[in-house]
């Protein structure tokens, strides 16, 4: 009947309400626990960094360790790429000599 549908319609989004509430509690902790964390890691950080150099420094600083170690790594692959580079070359011109 009418009432019952009413009453089933009620109970439907007071169950709605529940849910979207308890998302919303979950979503809010998880974010308290992020800035927690966050807050934690940068106490420790700065708690070990010696006098006068901020976060921001070593931050800076571990970015810079990262673009030297890329730079490294891809000299070393432009290194491979040249000397496979001079031995096809090589080969090309051993095949020519054949040819002639």
């Amino acid at each position: 009947s009418i009432m019952q549908g009413k009453a089933v319609e009620a109970k439907l989004l007071a169950f709605d309400q529940l849910v979207e509430n308890n998302l919303r509690e979950e979503r809010e902790k998880a974010e308290t626990e992020e800035k927690d964390q966050k807050s934690a890691r940068e106490a420790a950080l700065s708690s070990r960094l010696p006098e006068g150099v901020s976060p921001e420094d070593f931050i800076a600083y571990q970015a810079h360790m990262i673009k030297m170690e890329e730079r490294d790594r891809l000299i070393a692959e432009i290194d491979k790429v040249e000397k496979d580079n001079k031995a096809i070359l090589e080969l090309i011109d051993k095949g020519r000599g054949l040819i002639k």
